[in-house]
């Protein structure tokens, strides 16, 4: 597990139903921004899905943790 996927299931660890709510329901971009802001990355939007992501080093991330290929 990669640092950021620690960070990001800690913290899922520590407010499980607001993170659910908030960053599930439209709220996405913040969470790129987080990531993006803490880890040096660059945030990504695709306008297939209306979702935004954050790519570090060669990975993406969101809420649910790594999508190399996903998004």
């Amino acid at each position: 597990m990669s640092k950021v996927e620690r960070f990001i299931y800690g913290v899922k660890r520590i407010f499980p139903e607001e993170m659910e709510y908030t960053f599930y329901r439209g709220y996405c971009y913040w969470f790129a921004f987080i990531l993006a802001e803490r880890f040096k990355g660059t945030i990504w939007f695709n306008p297939k899905i209306v979702h935004f992501a954050t790519k570090i080093d060669n990975d993406m991330y969101d809420v649910d943790g790594s999508h190399a290929a996903d998004l």
